[in-house]
């Protein structure tokens, strides 16, 4: 299963769209499935983690497109601090 795969967990129903993957130290894989409708309300339901066992793909040549953002900066060196008191 890839980013971006529209899916459904088999258990509870559950679908959307997959914005997530986790991978823990014991091998447990899981997804988290962002549901690609809105409340009745207007309001955006959060998304929900499932093991990728339980998970089905609904549409298997439909992904959603990676959005890639422009690199920000991120970690910097830290700069160098300066002493301001005056030379004696």
């Amino acid at each position: 299963m890839e980013l971006g795969m529209k899916v459904k967990d088999m258990v509870s129903g559950f679908q959307g769209i997959i914005t997530g993957k986790a991978y823990w130290l014991n091998g447990c894989e899981r997804v988290l499935i962002s549901p690609d409708t809105v409340k009745q309300d207007g309001g955006i339901m959060e998304g929900e983690w499932f093991d990728v066992q339980q998970v089905s793909v609904i549409e298997p040549d439909t992904h959603v497109r990676r959005v890639f953002f422009k690199k920000t900066g991120g970690p910097m060196i830290a700069p160098e601090k300066h002493n301001n008191e005056p030379k004696s």
